[in-house]
Order: C-alpha cells, then sequence, then structure tokens
C-alpha cells in the first residue's frame, strides 16, 4: 500500500522525508513511499506578505487570546495557514496537486501534518472518491487546534461538514502542542483520536502512527 506523507510547512524539495525518516520510522520500502511538497506553490512575494500581514489582525477575531502570547512561537505556522487560505489561487493549485497524486494512488494511507493535515483534509472532502477511499491519520493537526480552530474551521471550504469519503480517519495530537488538538465537527470519530504526549515534532507523531497502527504498513 501506497502512504502519502504531507509536512507541514511544506518544502520546495524533495527529499524532506528522509530527513524526518518517514520510511524508517513507519517501517516501509522506499517504493511504497510518496512526498508530496507544495512549498514552491506558496507564493510569497511582497503583495502576499503584505496581504498576509494585513490578515494577521483580522485572523486575532478568530483566534484565541493565546495566540498572541504565543506569537513567536507560531508566527511562520500562522502566516502559512493565511497564505494558504488567503492567497488568490493558491489553494486551489495546492489541493489540484493533491488531488492528482490522490487518483493515480487510490485507496492509499494518507498522513497529514499540522497544516498538511488540512490539505489533505481538504481535498479529500472536495475531491470525494477521486483516490478510492484512503486511510487518513492527521497528526498534529491544525484542524483542532484550540487556539486557532475557529480561525481553521472559519476559513474551510468544504461541501459540508460531515465525514470525508474514507475508509478510516485516524487523528493523533498532544495537549502539549497548542498547534495540535482533538478534531471535532468534522467528522472524526471520537474513538478514532489518540492523545498522546509530544511538541510540534513530525517523527514523534509518526513514531505514534507506527506504534498505534503498525498493522496499516505490514
Amino acid at each position: 500500500m501506497k502512504v502519502i506523507a504531507i509536512n507541514g510547512i511544506g518544502n520546495a524539495d524533495p527529499g524532506w522525508t528522509k530527513h524526518v525518516q518517514v520510511k524508517e520510522t513507519l517501517g516501509i520500502q522506499e517504493d511504497q513511499l510518496i512526498e508530496f511538497v507544495y512549498e514552491d506553490l506558496m507564493e510569497k512575494n511582497w503583495l502576499n506578505k503584505a496581504l498576509v500581514w494585513s490578515a494577521r489582525i483580522a485572523a486575532l477575531y478568530y483566534a484565541k487570546p493565546v495566540v498572541g502570547l504565543a506569537a513567536n512561537y507560531i508566527q511562520d505556522y500562522v502566516d502559512d495557514i493565511l497564505v494558504y487560505f488567503l492567497v488568490p489561487g493558491v489553494r486551489k493549485k495546492i489541493l489540484n496537486r493533491l488531488a492528482n497524486v490522490l487518483r493515480q494512488n487510490p485507496n492509499a494511507i494518507v498522513i497529514g501534518f499540522s497544516l498538511g493535515s488540512v490539505v489533505a483534509y481538504e481535498t479529500i472532502k472536495n475531491y470525494p472518491g477521486i483516490g478510492g477511499k484512503p486511510v487518513l491519520i492527521t497528526i498534529g493537526s491544525t484542524l483542532g487546534s484550540p487556539p486557532l480552530e475557529k480561525l481553521v474551521k472559519q476559513f474551510l471550504k468544504v461541501p459540508n461538514r460531515n465525514r470525508p469519503v474514507v475508509t478510516d480517519w485516524f487523528n493523533i495530537y498532544s495537549s502539549d502542542d497548542i498547534l495540535s488538538g482533538y478534531i471535532d465537527g468534522l467528522g472524526c470519530k471520537p474513538g478514532d483520536q489518540f492523545p498522546i504526549k509530544s511538541f510540534h515534532n513530525m517523527q514523534t507523531y509518526l513514531k505514534a502512527v507506527k506504534a498505534i497502527f503498525s498493522p496499516l504498513f505490514s
């Protein structure tokens, strides 16, 4: 079975999964792993940066006060979220690229980390059945981040908030990670969400994926 790994901030250079040791951590073969990269589509020119700067002010309306207290920690993540949601054309290009990958690899295991989990969720929701019925695993997901949940859900553009067309949807989150959390109202079942101890570290989350869902990768 193919495993599609989607990083949070994205990365323009193939090879980021080697740095995170995705293949080794999950115990899969090299030909099973598909890196999904999208940093090259984020288009951070000066005009878009100005748009994002203005959007930060509006974002405070949706985000909880803790965002202000943690601004230095999460600024880059918030900026990427705002570029993804607000810069014209960026989101559509990213979703179309992932839709093409899913079309070529139906019924894959899709692992989305941080903003990558939003990309995975939105693609599967907006292109139902295009990738068969994949297994979706969200880790460190901003779909459930306590300070950012309202902000992210405000800008989600999906046909409805029902469960995506998937075989299973599992979510792994940590109370020590303010950029992740329990996902409510989007169709991920309570019994399929697993709390662990972790900061916002993809490799730590992947170790939990392997420990909890080892049979999926055998």
